[in-house]
């Protein structure tokens, strides 16, 4: 189980590296917009601030071996935060296909559909996969893959949202 401060740190990165990305939008805007020169060396040159207050800062919170290092650090640090919250959220079982009324899963994934596979110990890659996923509700809000049901109750993969995510599990 994760900790706050764990979590902290995540937001933290994520604010730091959010302020990144706002300059070098601006930089790019520059770029493509008919400025002058000057503006646009001006631009890069706060882009270039921007990258390495943003590696500092990381590397502040404890990222990497060094400041070049902490973005590389923080991303791998992201995505094993977002994969453990979203196995905290989720419960992901696999029951079997044997006997399935529908075989949905074939319709939809063909020979990659685990009614058509040995699937044993597949629960763990399986959140990979649907943490991947996001699907547009008929609203248009994105939703996550968990809330579309595919195979029928009893079969297949089942999952069972615990909780609502304590932070944004597809940030990029």
């Amino acid at each position: 189980m994760m900790e706050q401060k764990d979590i902290d740190r995540l937001l933290a990165g994520r604010k730091i590296i959010e302020d990144c990305r706002a300059a070098a939008s601006e930089y790019r805007a520059a770029i493509t917009a008919k400025i002058s020169q000057v503006s646009v060396a001006e631009k890069y040159a706060n882009r270039e601030v921007a990258v390495k207050k943003m590696n500092e800062g990381l590397f502040a919170l404890g990222f990497g071996v060094n400041a070049e290092s902490a973005y590389s650090d923080f991303e791998k640090f992201n995505k094993a935060m977002i994969l453990e919250e979203y196995k905290d959220t989720v419960n992901i079982t696999f029951l079997g296909c044997e006997g399935c009324p529908t075989r949905k899963c074939i319709e939809l994934y063909r020979n990659n559909a685990c009614g058509n596979q040995q699937v044993s110990g597949v629960e763990d890659r399986m959140y990979l996969f649907f943490l991947r996923l996001i699907k547009m509700s008929k609203d248009g809000k994105e939703k996550n893959f968990a809330d579309v049901k595919v195979c029928p109750d009893g079969y297949g993969f089942q999952w069972k949202c615990n909780r609502d995510e304590r932070f944004d599990l597809w940030w990029k």
